[in-house]
């Protein structure tokens, strides 16, 4: 079994703040996060094809809270239940129709949440709802002859609707994104450009809360792992950064970032962290 320890080091001092162990398909079977206090332990277990079927949270000794997950024959999700002190607290189940899936989700035996979506080859639409009561209505419309798609929503808790429009590359992939107001006012635009099926720049105009442009840039190493990322104002600054370095064996040795209000998109221990100097070590 294979260990990971992650220190945080500040001013040359380091300070162990979570631990990893995974299997031998390199899926993690415990981690302990010792920010916490008590340190918050998780265990996950799975099944012969990799899927996870239970995790749970341990703290002080105490399972505070646990998740059990059942699969269908294609690998999706059709059954949740998330289990709080010990007692079942949220069941989520998933049951397909010829034409899509309706999700359920319960608490106390109380129907909650529902999702019921339908697929009409390229086009789909969503209907959520909360307590038997539709909240939001998605329609997604592809266009063929121009390569784009057009998703309207219509939300009516708070009476709003929104128009997203997006182009797409002769590889299927998402090239421009923009989301519009029900009158026309575009809200927010994100153009990215694609090399290689990697992701290097994503330009982004928001309009939503005066008008704010920033650029994300990606850099990766010849495993395309993203070993630099950047978020950029209109004029250059930098808002926020997050470097990777990797060992010969393609792991994750050492990590340095800042952000200031962008979220990297990139999973890891340093998240809720603004700033942060992480150096990982295997056993």
């Amino acid at each position: 079994m294979i260990k990971r320890k992650t220190y945080s080091l500040e001013e040359d001092n380091r300070t162990l703040i979570h631990k990893e162990s995974y299997d031998e398909n390199g899926n993690v079977v415990h981690s302990i996060d010792y920010r916490e206090s008590p340190p918050v332990e998780l265990n996950f277990e799975y099944d012969s094809d990799g899927n996870l079927i239970r995790q749970s949270e341990i703290q002080g000794g105490i399972e505070n809270s646990s998740q059990i997950f059942e699969y269908d024959a294609e690998g999706d999700i059709i059954d949740e239940k998330l289990s709080i002190g010990g007692a079942l607290y949220e069941h989520t189940s998933l049951v397909k129709t010829d034409s899509g899936f309706i999700r359920t989700m319960t608490q106390d035996n109380e129907e909650v949440e529902r999702l019921e979506k339908n697929i009409d080859g390229d086009n789909w639409s969503n209907k959520f709802y909360r307590y038997d009561e539709l909240l939001e209505s998605q329609k997604y419309t592809f266009d063929a002859k121009n390569n784009s798609g057009e998703t309207i929503i219509e939300g009516f808790e708070h009476d709003f609707n929104v128009v997203i429009k997006e182009k797409y590359s002769n590889k299927d992939e998402i090239i421009l994104k923009e989301e519009f107001h029900e009158n026309g006012t575009l809200l927010t635009a994100t153009e990215i450009e694609i090399e290689d099926g990697l992701t290097l720049k994503e330009s982004v105009k928001d309009f939503s809360n005066g008008e704010v442009y920033y650029e994300r840039l990606f850099e990766y190493d010849k495993n395309n792992n993203i070993i630099n990322f950047e978020v950029r104002s209109s004029t250059g600054a930098l808002q926020s950064f997050h470097k990777r370095k990797f060992d010969n064996q393609n792991r994750l040795i050492e990590e340095t970032g800042f952000t200031n209000c962008y979220f990297s998109g990139i999973d890891g221990v340093h998240k809720n962290h603004n700033c942060f100097h992480l150096i990982h070590e295997y056993e």
